[in-house]
């Protein structure tokens, strides 16, 4: 290709990535569970509080320090410095600016890792049309943009479009660069990027692990980078939080915590819901198939392709022992897939297809071949991109038809969303006990309320749910003898504790199985102790517009202590 088609290619790049960043800026509305989850941790200790002691939360720490610029940002926006409780738009302002702002940074240390690469012409353009397709996966992250698994991408590019142009080196010396700070960076972002889920340690060592073993069967000399040891230094050193926290917080994180995020994250393997996510789900599969059956037939030609599909692969594992169906569990197979599908469009155009086109059609002429090459890549580009916005508009629309069409649940019922301000009174603090954390913490952004509990998720009661129905007794989750009661009892202990101590103005509890099991454990007779029953509210996801939420309609019970009071 002349040096014309790469300017091209690099204008079709810078432009196919800022596209990605302004359509996301229309979709300041979407703000995913997780992140309002992590938002109010980072809040929360930011204003002193310890997780694990003062607050439930069973992620990586790590996610909370991501987080917590984006809350200082929210707080910078709205005014409330010191505010316990953010608005809504300002928290999702704020994540789209940090998210945005790492994206940039991303996308420009790979291009500095391109342009200073010392590769020969093709092998450059090679690394030039995986950049597009790291722009357009940005662009397909659609609702999830800001999830964990979306930082781990951008984070962990730098490092392996490093470890590429090594890889893509005429010279056999796979791990060593012309300066050793690109490779530092590259792999302290890298290692902490992987903290941020213990699996995704796994996604480094199998890229890493394949592309060793396959250069070795090829009689080439290969060598354990520097970048990766700093990776390894850093993905360790990101875990030191832990040496901070007092003899409580460790205590209630390795008694309870773990134990149930573990137990929740195996029995949540049977449970496949969002079968309509963001793509689809079964459709990704299909194209992450079709493309290792081509990539496969023409790695010898193409070396490239070996470490992004051991990196597909990486994150095809990732989604199978997740398995949860959620759009934000497939975003590493997506951007495995548009870097696939970049590189393997570049190996096309450069084939005889186009040659032959050029020499059955004289009036085409080889002239102006680069031509067509160049205005092919711009419709391909398009098309994605208008593929990729369409879907989401129909998706969205199918959204609001679920919300408000015919199997919408019955329209007497309360929007739980208009309970909070018809039943909360100034300074009042609420209390949602919701089975799931998707669906239900993103009201907690949007009710702009003080959240009167430790449990800011109640992801644990849903864990503990899942134990009794599976009837499982302690030894089968790796316990003594009595743990599931004692833990049982801690919890609902600390729950009822909250309650009389913080006084919610409104109580609201999710029908079904989490409504089950606070009457079981006489939870809901405290509560209608000191609260009314003002009856049944309905519940959907506005926030989140993956069409895997769209059938969530649930069913609250609203309590509220004033008009008990009032009697």
């Amino acid at each position: 290709m002349t040096s014309k088609q790469k300017i091209f290619v690099v204008c079709t790049a810078l432009a196919v990535f800022v596209l990605s960043i302004v359509v996301r800026a229309f979709f300041l509305g979407d703000l995913a569970g997780s992140i309002c989850y992590e938002m109010e941790a980072a809040n929360r200790m930011l204003h002193g509080q310890v997780p694990f002691r003062d607050f439930y939360f069973d992620e990586p720490l790590t996610l909370v320090f991501l987080r917590m610029p984006a809350v200082l940002l929210a707080q910078l926006l709205s005014g409330h410095s010191s505010a316990a409780v953010l608005p809504f738009n300002a928290i999702a302002i704020a994540s789209f600016l940090e998210v945005s702002l790492l994206a940039t940074f991303s996308f420009a240390f790979c291009i500095y890792t391109v342009v200073t690469a010392r590769l020969d012409h093709r092998r450059q353009m090679q690394l030039w049309f995986a950049l597009i397709g790291f722009a357009i996966a940005n662009f397909a992250m659609g609702y999830s943009y800001g999830c964990a698994q979306h930082i781990f991408c951008l984070l962990f590019s730098p490092y392996f479009f490093l470890r590429l142009t090594a890889w893509l080196s005429p010279v056999d010396n796979s791990g060593k660069t012309g300066s050793h700070w690109p490779g530092f960076f590259a792999g302290i972002l890298a290692g902490f990027a992987a903290s941020l889920d213990p699996l995704f340690i796994i996604v480094p060592i199998t890229v890493e692990a394949a592309e060793f073993l396959s250069r070795r069967l090829l009689g080439k000399a290969n060598s354990v980078a520097d970048e990766f040891f700093w990776l390894l230094i850093s993905f360790l050193v990101s875990w030191s939080y832990l040496l901070q926290l007092d003899q409580a917080a460790l205590k209630e994180l390795f008694d309870w915590i773990i134990p149930l995020k573990i137990t929740s994250y195996y029995l949540d393997q049977i449970a496949y819901f969002g079968l309509g996510a963001t793509p689809d789900r079964r459709d990704v599969i299909y194209v992450c198939t079709a493309a290792a059956i081509v990539s496969f037939g023409i790695v010898n030609r193409l070396p490239l392709l070996r470490p992004i599909m051991a990196l597909m692969m990486a994150g095809f594992v990732l989604y199978q022992m997740g398995m949860s169906g959620l759009s934000s569990d497939i975003l590493l197979l997506i951007w495995a897939i548009c870097l696939c599908f970049s590189v393997q469009f570049l190996y096309l155009l450069e084939s005889s297809f186009f040659s032959n086109i050029a020499r059955r059609c004289p009036k085409l002429s080889y002239r102006r071949l680069p031509k067509v090459q160049s205005v092919s890549l711009a419709v391909v580009c398009s098309l994605t991109i208008l593929t990729l916005i369409s879907l989401e508009i129909m998706q969205r629309r199918e959204n609001v038809t679920v919300l408000t069409g015919p199997k919408a649940i019955d329209p007497t019922y309360l929007e739980l969303a208009d309970a909070f301000p018809k039943y909360c009174q100034a300074g009042d603090s609420i209390m949602i006990l919701n089975g799931r954390l998707l669906p239900g913490f993103p009201l907690y952004s949007l009710a702009e309320k003080p959240i009167a509990s430790y449990f800011i998720s109640t992801e644990a009661f849903s864990s503990l749910a899942n134990i009794e129905a599976h009837n499982l007794a302690d030894h089968m989750v790796g316990k003594p003898f009595g743990w599931i009661a004692a833990t049982k009892k801690m919890m609902f202990d600390r729950l009822r504790s909250d309650i009389d101590k913080n006084r919610p103005g409104v109580i609201v509890v999710e029908g079904g199985q989490t409504f089950d099991g606070l009457e079981k454990a006489g939870i809901i007779g405290r509560i209608l102790a000191q609260y009314k029953c003002q009856g049944e509210a309905r519940y959907h996801s506005r926030c989140v517009g993956a069409k895997e939420f769209a059938d969530w309609n649930y069913r609250y019970n609203v309590y509220d202590r004033h008009s008990k009071e009032q009697k």
